[in-house]
């Protein structure tokens, strides 16, 4: 439990806490991507991507979600089923770069999370009826190394923010991977979800 209620401390402080504002928010050039993590609503846990060039993945499975909770539990048990109707559908992807960035150049509107110019493109499983893809730009970061993020989620509305995002496929139906690409304030963004059916993790050796 300590460690659940850890990560969703630090994972809350990367969303809303105010930027050091260090001299990483003015740097010149080409923004770089410092990392890449996810955010499942239903269970308040986090996970990091692993970089290979410019190309990311984020693997979320058993052995990923063990990691998390440590032995001895059943990761099942932190899932919210009024929140997340299925593990890993209602997630939450941060692209953290090494700098503040225009968040024109990430969301249409202050109150507009359609991506701008249609930067974002996503290929895998349909999403729910009605949701679409958004991204939103977030200027807080949780350390001083870090810059703002921007932040892709699935849903309905586009001022509702990712505080209510909507379903991805349950990938224990599909569990195909969803492939994130495009470019934004001139950073190449190629990030790949792949989830796993986790019913069957079972208590965590």
């Amino acid at each position: 439990m300590m460690k659940r209620i850890l990560m969703m401390s630090l994972l809350a402080a990367s969303v809303v806490a105010c930027d050091p504002y260090s001299s990483y928010e003015f740097k010149s050039g080409t923004p770089a991507i410092k990392t890449v993590s996810l955010l499942s609503h239903g269970s308040g846990l986090g996970f990091s991507g692993t970089a290979s060039g410019a190309a990311w993945t984020m693997d979320v499975g058993c052995a990923a979600l063990c990691a998390v909770v440590g032995s001895g539990t059943d990761p099942l048990t932190y899932f919210d089923p009024d929140v997340e109707s299925a593990p890993m559908t209602n997630v939450v992807l941060f692209v953290t770069f090494d700098r503040q960035i225009d968040g024109a150049a990430v969301q249409t509107a202050l109150d507009d999370c359609t991506p701008t110019g249609d930067w974002l493109g996503v290929a895998g499983p349909a999403l729910a009826a009605g949701d679409v893809w958004q991204s939103c730009y977030s200027p807080g970061s949780a350390t001083d190394v870090e810059g703002g993020s921007a932040v892709v989620f699935a849903n309905a509305g586009a001022a509702d923010g990712w505080g209510g995002s909507g379903e991805l496929a349950d990938p224990a139906v599909n569990p195909a991977d969803y492939v994130f690409t495009g470019t934004v304030a001139g950073a190449t963004v190629n990030v790949t979800l792949h989830r796993e059916d986790v019913n069957g993790c079972g208590v965590c050796p």
